[in-house]
């Protein structure tokens, strides 16, 4: 199949794995902060509520 053709070099396939773990890093580190800024920003509105 051609449009696999590229996936029969060794090099290609590394740097394909390689990015692939990348992205899913990245993935996680996005995800990540915005569950810290979310979970903090919570926090605070409600020790805000509280005082008031």
């Amino acid at each position: 199949m051609q449009t696999l053709q590229s996936f029969e070099s060794r090099n290609f396939r590394l740097f394909f794995s390689g990015q692939m773990i990348s992205m899913i890093g990245s993935f996680m580190a996005e995800t990540t902060t915005a569950w810290l800024v979310y979970s903090l920003a919570n926090i605070v509105w409600q020790s805000y509520i509280k005082v008031a």
